[in-house]
């Protein structure tokens, strides 16, 4: 849970500038006399008290903050979706088909993706057999004849 700055200081919301400053005082005497936490935690816990202090003592900035807290308070009460049995049926009814309607485009979009890959990986596979029977092709450059012979290794074919 969120401390407002009233917790802070303890005092209530409706206290006066003079209340506010008696706590005040109290928090930070308590605060320096107290070093048990450690430094960090005493430093970060009187920088949080000051600026509390500083907020409050402004009757501008207190009347803000009142409205912030007003505001936040409301907004917390508020439920995020109805909680009657009607629309929590035809929630939980729309939500079931949204899953059914997302399942079955998936399955649709993943049946098409995987034949357009086996479709890619037989162009492939043939693509190295291509290349590989390229390679195999030796030429041999007869000096006896004004012609080039090539000749295919794997069968023996001649080719001029």
């Amino acid at each position: 849970m969120k401390l407002s700055l009233y917790d802070v200081l303890g005092v209530a919301r409706d206290a006066d500038q003079a209340q506010i400053d008696v706590a005040y005082a109290a928090a930070e005497e308590k605060l320096n006399v107290v070093t048990v936490r450690g430094m960090a935690a005493a430093t970060a816990e009187l920088r949080m008290l000051r600026d509390g202090y500083l907020l409050l003592s402004n009757p501008e900035r207190r009347t803000e903050y009142d409205a912030k807290l007003k505001a936040d308070e409301v907004a917390a009460s508020l439920p995020l979706i109805t909680v009657n049995a009607p629309v929590r049926r035809r929630l939980g009814l729309e939500t079931v088909v949204l899953a059914a309607v997302t399942a079955v485009l998936g399955s649709v979009a993943y049946h098409h993706v995987s034949l357009k890959m086996d479709a890619v990986r037989a162009e492939h596979a043939q693509a190295v057999k291509r290349k590989a029977d390229e390679q195999s092709k030796v030429l041999v450059i007869d000096s006896t004849q004004e012609r080039q012979v090539v000749r295919n290794v794997s069968n023996g074919a001649e080719q001029r």
